[in-house]
Order: C-alpha cells, then sequence, then structure tokens
C-alpha cells in the first residue's frame, strides 16, 4: 500500500491545485505548454502545499513525490495545459 502512497498524493495535489481549471467551461481553448512552464507549475504546487497544507509532513511528502516524478521525466511529454491538470 505504501508504494502507491506517492502517486495518490501527487494526484490529490493536483486535482486540488487545479479545480478551479476543471470548474471553468471545456469550451475555452486549450494552451501549449512547454518545460519552464511545467517547472513553474510544479514549483507553485510545491510551495502552496507547503504553505498551507494542514499536514506539514504530509505536505513534503507530495512534494517529494511531485519532484521526483518530475526528475524521471514523467511530466516531460506532456504540452496540452488540461492535460496538464488532469
Amino acid at each position: 500500500m505504501t508504494r502507491f502512497m506517492p502517486l495518490n498524493i501527487t494526484a490529490i495535489a493536483l486535482l486540488w491545485l487545479f479545480s478551479a481549471l476543471a470548474q471553468q467551461s471545456d469550451n475555452r481553448p486549450d494552451l501549449t505548454i512547454d518545460a519552464a512552464t511545467r517547472s513553474k507549475v510544479i514549483e507553485s504546487i510545491a510551495k502552496r502545499l507547503n504553505d498551507s497544507y494542514v499536514f506539514p509532513d504530509a505536505a513534503k511528502k507530495m512534494e517529494a513525490a511531485l519532484l521526483e516524478r518530475q526528475s524521471k521525466g514523467e511530466y516531460d511529454s506532456v504540452t496540452s495545459a488540461k492535460a496538464f491538470a488532469c
């Protein structure tokens, strides 16, 4: 079970941060994002988690999971803002 925990934590973090995008109309055009944009979004997620998440230890674990996935290149092929938000 602990093996899947980082993935679950990462998914929760992404859903939490991008919930506003999910509430917007799907009629809006998709935006193309690059590596710099993905990095800024991931940094922003980590900062928001560490600044305001109710469980600081969990926030650090989510940050570590995000950064690990980023370092492995798991987000490199994502160029759609909508896909990155999901």
